[in-house]
């Protein structure tokens, strides 16, 4: 029996024979274009890196600030609160009126009775 090697040579040789010259050419050929083409691919994808696009992140809304609406309630309470005011004046202002009418008096008492002794 013939080495392995040798059978597969004189098996090549067979098919070189039997394949017409012309599709041997059609092979090469085609071997030559695929070449071509990979150099034109590996030329035009010469590792450049890919950009990296840096984008800003987003800008935070201004926060919302929430006023009640005017209460009806609180206008009342304020009216209110006015009028008490108003009222602790006038009693004040009567009060030191009244300090000052009971001061009159006595004194107008204690001249009567300094003169009475007299």
């Amino acid at each position: 029996m013939a080495p392995v090697g040798a059978v597969n040579r004189e098996r090549a040789a067979d098919f070189s024979r039997s394949v017409p010259a012309q599709l041997v050419k059609g092979i090469t050929m085609n071997k030559f274009v695929f070449v071509a083409a990979a150099a034109i691919l590996l030329a035009a994808c010469d590792n450049k890196p890919t950009p990296v696009v840096v984008t800003p992140p987003p800008t935070p809304s201004p926060p919302v600030v929430v006023t009640p609406a005017p209460d009806a309630s609180a206008d009342a309470a304020k009216a209110a609160a006015d009028k008490a005011a108003d009222a602790a004046k006038d009693a004040s202002s009567s009060a030191k009126s009244s300090a000052m009418d009971a001061k009159d008096s006595a004194n107008k008492a204690t001249d009567a009775a300094k003169d009475a002794k007299k």
